[in-house]
């Protein structure tokens, strides 16, 4: 009888290890195919300082007189010195623009208070020029030396110059590929100690570029184009999942 309930606990062992044995070959068969189907998200960068090849400036020219008639011819005269200006500098007439006027009266003060009577005391007229040109260096140059013109007894007020990168979509094509590279590299150093290796991409979602000053880490979330210096950093971004394998 003993001998029985030995072969019976026997059996009972076998049993168990034989569902203890499936159970677990179900179990790595269910974590390996789900590791399969799971995915790895990562963000990749690429990163190229390129040089701006447009460029546009403009000054306005302000002129003042007792009368509005007086202002507007005074600003002919000095619009026609500016733009004889810079032709002299080396632009041509289709990199030259010339804006509407603006007129408006400006009116006495209360000597007391300062405050405007309604009375004109004289007009004011402004006329913005602007030059839009290929060659960087001699707007940039140019937009130094409006002293000449003050010089002159021109009155201008010249705006910074804006400095822009035409070849953008072709480069940013270029930078998306890196980065999605860049991703791929990074997926894999995260998933070498794991045994598992980067397979096919899932998803991709493209970041907004941002263009600012090389050394400049300023961004936003709806992109950034900084148009103040030459030199410029674009940086693209990309969130991609990758299927682990």
């Amino acid at each position: 009888m003993k001998q029985f309930f030995v072969e019976i606990e026997g059996f009972q062992i076998l049993i168990v290890g034989i569902f203890f044995s499936i159970a677990l070959i179900l179990s790595t068969s269910l974590v390996a195919n789900t590791l399969s189907r799971s995915g790895i998200e990562v963000t990749g960068s690429a990163v190229e300082v390129v040089k701006s090849d447009s460029a546009t400036w403009g000054l306005d020219v302000i002129t003042a007189a007792n009368s509005k008639r007086k202002a507007f011819d005074l600003l002919t005269t000095n619009k026609n010195i500016v733009i004889a200006y810079l032709k002299s500098k080396g632009f041509v007439d289709s990199e030259i623009q010339i804006q509407n006027t603006n007129a408006y009266p400006v009116f006495k003060k209360a000597p007391e208070t300062g405050e405007n009577l309604s009375e004109v005391d004289h007009f004011e007229i402004s006329q913005t020029i602007s030059v839009s040109s290929n060659n960087i260096q001699l707007i940039k140059d140019v937009s130094l030396d409006v002293e000449n013109l003050l010089s002159k007894g021109i009155d201008v007020t010249s705006n910074p110059p804006a400095y822009f990168y035409t070849k953008l979509g072709d480069l940013k094509i270029k930078l998306l590929n890196q980065a999605s590279e860049d991703a791929k590299r990074r997926a894999k150093a995260m998933l070498k100690s794991t045994g598992s290796s980067v397979g096919a991409i899932k998803s991709v979602k493209t970041g907004v570029f941002q263009i600012t000053p090389p050394n400049s880490t300023d961004v936003s979330d709806y992109g950034y184009y900084d148009t103040s210096t030459i030199d410029k950093k674009v940086t693209a971004v990309t969130q991609v999942t990758f299927r682990i394998r």
